[in-house]
């Protein structure tokens, strides 16, 4: 059937309930109508970094091997994005002691996209006519859910600790056929992500004008990866024969470890200085 919707819905919930130790945020979105749900908690996820005075395992991820969704190139996303997607969070921030303060963030996301494209071509050229019909059907789905943990402690009145928790599981689902005049392709591609990050900082400040911030960071992320298709196009290119079809399984793995510290001096308003030292171990691993 057609990608696109026969109803359209779009609705959002917002709830909260604050008291003098306790707020607590649920907030939840759904529509159809090409609006991607997730932009509804951008301003909470946008704003949450772990206070690290350089990026220390910023670039800690593993490759994303296959294809993106698919585009229409001079046509609005708005227009051509015919979604199904649903948006549940849930934020808290405590305050049971004085000295201690805890901020919780959990996010679930579903989504299915579809795209549907058809084109018939007739050709005449000089004494040659012939007519090119294809047809392009995609189904990416896609559920993620993601939980943040936040603990700042106050050990003196020029001490914190503090710890940052990330959990982010997911999986992705591409379902894509193709038929050009009497060739036929089934393409499936499936990624899972499995991440765990984990941020300790510590800050001391030594008297007006200068400060010390020493981090410990550590990552874990897991990424298998599979991808199938059921005709081989480039059996010419590489010599190939009597292949049915192509399946590929990837796994993918990272771990990270990093530790700096950070002092800084202020002379006067506008002169700053500053020394880091940090030490990082990348270790990537990939199998396919």
């Amino acid at each position: 059937g057609s990608v696109l919707p026969t109803q359209y819905y779009d609705g959002q919930l917002t709830l909260m309930n604050f008291g003098s130790t306790r707020k607590f945020y649920l907030l939840g979105a759904a529509n159809n109508t090409g609006t991607e749900a997730l932009r509804h908690i951008d301003h909470v996820l946008l704003s949450q970094d772990d206070a690290i005075p350089v990026n220390l395992g910023q670039q800690a991820s593993t490759p994303r091997l296959f294809g993106e969704e698919p585009t229409i190139a001079e046509f609005a996303e708005a227009r051509s994005n015919f979604n199904n997607d649903k948006l549940a969070s849930f934020n808290a921030i405590l305050r049971p002691h004085e000295k201690l303060k805890i901020k919780l963030l959990t996010f679930a996301n579903s989504k299915n996209n579809s795209y549907e494209q058809s084109a018939i071509t007739d050709f005449n050229i000089q004494e040659y006519t012939f007519t090119n019909k294809e047809l392009i059907n995609q189904r990416h789905k896609s559920n993620s859910l993601f939980s943040r943990l936040e603990l700042h402690y106050d050990l003196s009145k020029s001490a914190t600790l503090a710890y940052f928790g990330n959990v982010n599981l997911g999986n992705k689902d591409k379902d894509a056929r193709s038929l050009f005049n009497s060739t036929t392709a089934h393409e499936d591609v499936h990624e899972d992500l499995r991440m765990t990050s984990h941020t300790v900082n510590f800050t001391k400040k030594i008297n007006e004008r200068s400060a010390f911030v020493s981090s410990l960071r550590m990552i874990q992320q897991r990424s298998p990866s599979s991808y199938f298709v059921d005709n081989y196009q480039f059996a010419d290119l590489f010599s190939a024969t009597n292949l049915a079809h192509v399946q590929q399984d990837v796994q993918s793995k990272v771990s990270y470890y990093g530790l700096m510290g950070h002092y800084i001096y202020r002379r006067k308003i506008n002169q700053v200085f500053s020394a880091t030292i940090a030490t990082e171990l990348n270790d990537n691993t990939f199998q396919s």
